[in-house]
């Protein structure tokens, strides 16, 4: 009978310990689970401030522009250079004419066009009307002549002063 008394003890003690080592677990998956999900929040947050680029011309309009004269000069160097070497290398088979370089002209055109419009605004902003307009004539003239696409300034996202 001491021996069952003892089984039954252990078992007891057992149990117990099995108890509360489960809610020991459940607590420290609670916790994971709740630092996982605030992890994901944050990161989508980040992510949408990432791709936000109104947010990023408002804050860093100068950085963007760079960013969109560089993306210009790519996409014009990538196309200039395909011409070339059509132009340099005889085939004898015909080629067919590149799919995307009338794409392609149209974002360097956009590209341009919206990173003169920044500097059309920037310049214009704090000038009289009669120099502005001028400023902005030859601004847009500038545009044009360099392959870029005139963009009024109601298709220019604001600056955000």
């Amino acid at each position: 009978m001491e021996n069952e008394e003892l089984i039954r003890q252990t078992m007891e003690y057992r149990r117990e310990s099995i108890t509360e080592d489960v809610h020991a677990l459940e607590e420290r998956v609670g916790d994971a689970v709740h630092k996982v999900s605030a992890a994901v929040g944050n990161t989508a947050a980040h992510l949408k401030e990432a791709v936000d680029i109104k947010a990023h011309v408002d804050h860093h309009p100068w950085l963007m522009f760079g960013g969109a004269i560089a993306a210009g000069m790519v996409v014009g160097q990538m196309l200039h250079t395909r011409e070339t070497a059509a132009r340099e290398e005889p085939r004898s088979v015909p080629q067919a004419p590149s799919l995307l370089t009338r794409e392609l002209t149209k974002v360097k055109g956009l590209a341009l066009g919206m990173a003169l419009g920044f500097v059309r605004q920037a310049l214009t902003a704090d000038l009289p009307p009669a120099l502005a307009s001028e400023a902005g004539e030859i601004i847009d003239a500038m545009t044009e002549k360099l392959g870029g696409k005139r963009l009024s300034n109601s298709e220019m996202p604001s600056m955000g002063k």
